[in-house]
């Protein structure tokens, strides 16, 4: 009894082809997937000095801020009643903390897209990947 071969003689069988392709795509994409950590990190690593910054400027700002408010409503409660001096001390911090609320958020936002070229390759290496796979299966 014969058996047909469709493969040349010194070609690998298709499975050791598959293994080999298998392998060399789980490597790109572990070695893609190293490169996104990094940049994440990397990202991460610029976000801190922006969060600390809104977080101790906050906390500075509210302690000064009590001092602060409290002599104003004093200065004010001289021309009107003390509830009103107080009121119009508490809009203007407000404003205030929304004013330094929004610069540091401006400033995270900025960082937001810090990676879309990573983001990018990961998505075409892996389509390569599939596409990869799908030729060597047979398929187009």
């Amino acid at each position: 009894m014969t058996t047909h071969s469709s493969r040349a003689k010194g070609e690998p069988p298709v499975g050791e082809l598959l293994a080999k392709l298998y392998d060399d795509v789980r490597t790109l994409l572990e070695r893609r997937l190293a490169l996104f950590r990094e940049e994440a990190a990397d990202t991460a690593r610029r976000a801190v000095p922006g969060v600390g910054g809104v977080l101790a400027g906050g906390l500075l700002a509210q302690v000064a801020l009590v001092a602060l408010a409290q002599a104003a409503t004093e200065a004010l409660a001289r021309r009107m009643p003390r509830w009103a001096a107080a009121a119009v001390v508490g809009a203007a911090l407000a404003g205030i903390g929304g004013l330094a609320t929004a610069g540091g958020a401006a400033r995270l936002r900025a960082l937001a897209g810090a990676m879309p070229a990573t983001r990018e390759e990961a998505a075409r290496t892996a389509q390569e990947a599939a596409s990869a796979v799908k030729a060597a299966a047979g398929g187009k």
